[in-house]
């Protein structure tokens, strides 16, 4: 199951579960979709310390999204932090971001709280608010 939750917006906070139904995944990419409608920066947290691995179909319509979505993504989206409990996981994030960057700035951290401090510090360089 995956929770998104926009109720802090700018702040979206995403919450992956033990368990990602075909279905679920497609109402998770069609909400994430829909942020850049509107036309306002916003930044993402995705807590997926308890994720399941997405399976290779789920893996390729998301890569199709950030593809398709990628020039209104880029516009609003100012910055994704994913909370992973795991280092290894954590450097395997880091790697991919050296070897082939996101379209949008994104970080792997160990707490919720040391993403949404980096989150801060991004929309705010960015925006001149804060979060």
């Amino acid at each position: 199951m995956i929770t998104v939750d926009d109720s802090e917006w700018p702040l979206v906070r995403v919450r992956f579960g033990d368990s990602i139904s075909d279905p679920g995944w497609d109402e998770y990419l069609a909400t994430l979709s829909r942020f850049p409608d509107r036309r306002e920066k916003y930044v993402t947290i995705t807590d997926a310390r308890r994720a399941a691995t997405p399976n290779a179909s789920q893996r390729r319509r998301v890569s199709e999204l950030i593809e398709r979505e990628k020039e209104r993504t880029v516009r609003w989206n100012v910055a994704n932090a994913v909370i992973f409990t795991s280092p290894l996981l954590r450097g395997v994030i880091t790697a991919i971001e050296w070897a082939s960057p996101s379209p949008v700035p994104m970080k792997s951290f160990a707490t919720p709280e040391e993403g949404r401090a980096w989150l801060a510090q991004r929309y705010e360089a960015v925006t001149g608010r804060p979060l």
